[in-house]
């Protein structure tokens, strides 16, 4: 017995990446702070509150530079979350990273539906 096919794969849709639909950022941008790798977010605040806490001393670019990188390291040490899987490509190295997005927290694509666009 033949099986129906129940939609298009979303292949070729400019909201498509690697199986999950993007189109939730175009329509909401609040969407984007949902889906953001949480130990990119954590690197992002000790970042930014390392460059207050070196606002309120006179340090010199290379030796800001050089506490940064050793922070950076116990960061990257301490980075846990329960998606990650190895990869080569970034900082992190995991798989599911999409620029500062988890692939993981995005949606499903399900096939081609009424907001299909086609990549240009």
């Amino acid at each position: 017995m033949t099986q129906l096919l129940s939609s298009l794969p979303g292949t070729g849709c400019m909201y498509y990446t690697e199986g999950h639909c993007m189109i939730k950022i175009s329509a909401d941008p609040s969407f984007h702070d949902k889906w953001l790798c949480t130990v990119l977010a954590k690197w992002e605040t000790a970042f930014d509150a390392y460059l207050d806490q070196v606002e309120c001393f006179e340090i010199d670019q290379d030796t800001v530079m050089k506490i940064w990188a050793r922070r950076f390291e116990s960061l990257k040490a301490e980075a846990e979350c329960p998606h990650f899987e190895p990869g080569r490509l970034t900082v992190l190295s995991c798989v599911h990273l999409h620029f500062d997005l988890c692939r993981r927290k995005i949606p499903l694509c399900p096939g081609r539906c009424k907001r299909y666009t086609r990549e240009k």
